[in-house]
C-alpha cells in the first residue's frame, strides 16, 4: 500500500475522479493519464519538491506527460492531493516500524530518505508514530 506504482494510481484515479464530477481539467483531452499505471511514486515526489510558489514544473510536467495544461487553481490542487498521498504512506510505513519496534521494545532512528524520491515519507514519518501510534511511547524516527 505504499509501493511507487500504487501510490502512482491511486493518484491517477483520484484525479480522474475529480475530473468525472466536473472539478478538475474541464474540457481538457486526458487520454494519455487515462492509461493505468502511467504515474509513479517518483511523479508525487516530484510535485511536492517543486520550488516554485506557482508551480511551474508541475505544470510542465504534466504538459510533458499527459499534453495537459492546468490552471493555477488545478496545480493547488494536485499538489495537495500528492502531499495527501506522502502522507498516507509516510503513516503507514511508521505504523508498521512502530509496531515492531514496540513488541521489541526497541528505539527507532530513521535517518533522512538518501532517494530524492522519497524524500517527503522520512519528514512526515517522523511525526506520525507519536501523534497517533503510541503517544506514550519514545519511537524516534
Amino acid at each position: 500500500m505504499v509501493a511507487g506504482y500504487y501510490l502512482g494510481e491511486v493518484f491517477r484515479l483520484v484525479l480522474l475522479d475529480l475530473h468525472s464530477q466536473g472539478h478538475l481539467f474541464e474540457g481538457k483531452d486526458l487520454k494519455k493519464l487515462m492509461e493505468p499505471y502511467c504515474l509513479d511514486a517518483s511523479v508525487l515526489a516530484e510535485i511536492e519538491s517543486d520550488p516554485f510558489e506557482n508551480l511551474v514544473e508541475t505544470g510542465d510536467m504534466f504538459m510533458q506527460q499527459f499534453n495537459v495544461e492546468c490552471t493555477d487553481s488545478e496545480l493547488r490542487l494536485i499538489r495537495r492531493l500528492a502531499e495527501l498521498i506522502g502522507e498516507r504512506a509516510a503513516r503507514l510505513c511508521a505504523c508498521g516500524v512502530a509496531a515492531i519496534a514496540k513488541k521489541n521494545n526497541i528505539q527507532v532512528s530513521l535517518p533522512p530518505s538518501p532517494s530524492r524520491f522519497c524524500f517527503f515519507r522520512s519528514q512526515k514519518a517522523s511525526r506520525s508514530p507519536r501523534s497517533f501510534v503510541f503517544p506514550n511511547q519514545y519511537i524516534f524516527f
